[in-house]
């Protein structure tokens, strides 16, 4: 475990008050004392968007299996990061999940479902387009998942700053890799998400997220309304402390 996973660290002020994040590692999670309020904050998140017609009718769940679901959809090689009030850790303020490679959204069954209905819309191949892009030399990709943050404390520039986060903390992990005995020798960083293109394309767009492949799902897929365009993105980056610059720290979380 990288050092600086082991113990809470500062976070942004939120509403006046001190904030933690805490990483818990996947096999932590079911005993973990803030996960009925990180299951809510994923869940309530869903529910705020539902309002439009891209998703289905109001009432319908993200995890309908509950938090039993949620762990489900969470590979095994993950670590979560939580944000909560300083003075009482429970109060979880945002979420984001991070795990190597391409993590797919849903559980191996909802995958199969997926892939079922997508061949009776008539397309072809893939939901998820990571495995069509081409390796480069050095290169490692991990997964962004499952960011969300309080439906009231939204629009305050939390999830920006918990996406760097994020960033940084996969670099620790690479670097860690990296200087193991017969390590790898990383130097790139493919940061991969798969998302709505409707609801978020714009978002991550705008912060330097690229295409790597769009499926545009007609209406009636998975309950919505108006169909939805599911959309793989990436961010291919040099990994701090190998490029010109080297003597730089690579992250200071």
């Amino acid at each position: 475990m990288p050092r600086t996973f082991e113990h809470a660290l500062s976070g942004p002020r939120v509403n006046d008050h001190d904030t933690l994040v805490r990483a818990i590692a996947r096999k932590q999670l079911p005993t973990a004392p803030e996960l009925a309020n990180l299951f809510t904050v994923v869940e309530n998140c869903f529910q705020a968007i539902q309002k439009q017609p891209i998703l289905p009718p109001d009432g319908a769940k993200r995890f309908p299996g509950g938090s039993t679901q949620f762990l489900e959809e969470i590979s095994s090689d993950s670590w979560i990061f939580v944000l909560s009030f300083a003075e009482d850790t429970q109060d979880v303020i945002a979420t984001v999940t991070i795990a190597p490679g391409f993590s797919t959204p849903g559980t191996q069954k909802q995958q199969e479902d997926i892939a079922q209905q997508m061949e009776a819309a008539g397309k072809t191949g893939s939901a998820y387009g990571m495995d069509e892009l081409p390796v480069e030399e050095g290169e490692v990709r991990w997964t962004v998942r499952l960011l969300c943050v309080r439906v009231d404390l939204q629009r305050r520039g939390i999830a920006d700053w918990f996406m760097k986060f994020a960033e940084n903390a996969i670099f620790e992990l690479v670097q860690e890799a990296n200087a193991a005995p017969n390590g790898p020798a990383t130097k790139l960083v493919r940061f991969m998400l798969s998302t709505i293109e409707e609801l978020n394309g714009a978002y991550y767009s705008k912060r330097g997220w690229l295409a790597a492949k769009r499926n545009k799902m007609p209406p009636g897929f998975v309950g919505s309304e108006g169909g939805f365009t599911l959309i793989d993105m990436y961010k291919l980056v040099l990994l701090p402390g190998t490029g010109p610059d080297a003597s730089q720290p690579a992250l200071a979380l």
